[in-house]
């Protein structure tokens, strides 16, 4: 793939892509402030217990997984 700066750059598989814990952190923040149950939620995505401090990336699967169980809480 090239970007429209002409640099060629390949995106991983699914399996493997990670999100920067940054961005899983305000996902977090936002649900827990919305009142989510948060060791609920991050069994439901496959990260365990949110009221843990977070590893510095998860995978992309789990960080939609996170906005899915969010949405059904």
């Amino acid at each position: 793939m090239i970007s429209s700066t002409g640099f060629q750059f390949e995106l991983p598989p699914l399996r493997k892509a990670r999100v920067v814990c940054e961005f899983a952190n305000v996902a977090v923040r936002v649900a827990r402030e919305f009142g989510a149950d948060m060791t609920a939620l991050g069994h439901a995505c496959g990260l365990g217990d949110l009221t843990e401090p977070m590893p510095a990336s998860i995978g992309v699967e789990n960080f939609l997984g996170l906005f899915e169980a969010a949405s059904i809480q």
